[in-house]
This record gives structure tokens, C-alpha cells and sequence, in this order.
């Protein structure tokens, strides 16, 4: 065999295996039953399966072609399983933050309700309303706070702790990564 060049790294099956070494080989140099082929095109994606395939029938009409896919698609299949992980913990992000939010609204109300009559008496004395609200929100501003202080380290304990079971599933990520907690945190 003659080499005739050499490629960078790549990952062909999973984002998970290690890179392995591969050599590509002419099909006439190591014939098998089967054969892979690799169309470059530019344009629709759609539109060249249906092109390869009529050109492969030009050749022979006998020759089966099967799992014709784009590299789109490919990738696609790839991180199948990651991109559901994703999704269902942004749907559970999303349903805590709803959580959350009922939450405190219903300690806010409650706390207000509970002090109608000093917002009264406040508001009978002169206060004006935008002073009271203030006031309202920056104790209830408070307990966000004391929320965040507490959560942080709690939810960097708990990222520790699944570091194992996360690895495989973040790619380039960090399970503790500050920008993800702080964005989180300033969602808030």
C-alpha cells in the first residue's frame, strides 16, 4: 500500500469512544461485501440523496443502496440521546423555576397580607406608594438572597458528587461550570 496522505482526528460513530486509529483504504485494495461512500455537494441536502441514488443506478442497476443519510442527519442520530437529556432537564429546570416562582409568590402574598394593616396605617401617614412596594420588594429581595447564598454551595456540593455520572454526558463542560450557576442564579 502507498500512502497518500494523512487526516486529522475525527469521531465517526459516538461523541463518548475515544478516537481511534482509522486508515481509509481504496475499495479496490481490500474489496469487502460492503461499501461506504461520501458525496460532497453543496446545496440542498434533500436533493442529493435522490441524486446519488440515480447516479448509483447508472452504474448498476442491480447495486443496493441503503441507509442513505446526510451528514446532518448522522450527527444528528449521534447526539440523539444527549440532545433528550437536554431537553427533559430544561423542561425540569423550567418546571422548578415555575415552582419557585409560585412559591414565593404565595410567601410574599402571604406577608403582605399579614401586614395590611401596617401598610395602611404607613400609607395613612404619608408614605407614598411607590415607597411601600420598595419596601415590600427588598425584603422579599432578601430571601432571594439568602435562597442564593445557600443553594450556591449546596448545588456545587451536588455537581461534585455527580461529576461521575455527568462526564460522559457534557462535552466540553465542566459538571461545576461558574458561568452555568451564576447564569442560573441571575435568572432570578
Amino acid at each position: 500500500m502507498e500512502i497518500v496522505g494523512v487526516t486529522g482526528d475525527a469521531k465517526y460513530t459516538d461523541l463518548r469512544t475515544a478516537i481511534r486509529p482509522t486508515v481509509y483504504r481504496a475499495y479496490t485494495q481490500s474489496p469487502t461485501d460492503t461499501a461506504t461512500f461520501e458525496v460532497r455537494y453543496r446545496g440542498d441536502e434533500a436533493s442529493i440523496v435522490n441524486a446519488a441514488r440515480a447516479a448509483v443506478r447508472q452504474v448498476d442497476t442491480q447495486l443496493p443502496m441503503f441507509d442513505v443519510r446526510t451528514q446532518t442527519e448522522q450527527s444528528h442520530e449521534s447526539v440523539a440521546e444527549e440532545r433528550m437529556f437536554a431537553n427533559l432537564s430544561s423542561g425540569m429546570g423550567g418546571l422548578t423555576i415555575l415552582l419557585v416562582a409560585i412559591g414565593l409568590y404565595g410567601i410574599l402574598s402571604y406577608s403582605v397580607g399579614r401586614r395590611t394593616m401596617e401598610i395602611g396605617v404607613r400609607m395613612a401617614l404619608g408614605a407614598e406608594h411607590s415607597s411601600v412596594v420598595a419596601m415590600i420588594l427588598r425584603e422579599s429581595f432578601v430571601q432571594v438572597a439568602v435562597g442564593i447564598v445557600i443553594g450556591l454551595p449546596v448545588a456545587f456540593i451536588s455537581a461534585r458528587a455527580a461529576t461521575t455520572v455527568l462526564s460522559d454526558l457534557l462535552f466540553g463542560i465542566k459538571p461545576a461550570d461558574p458561568f452555568t450557576f451564576m447564569l442560573a442564579s441571575l435568572l432570578w
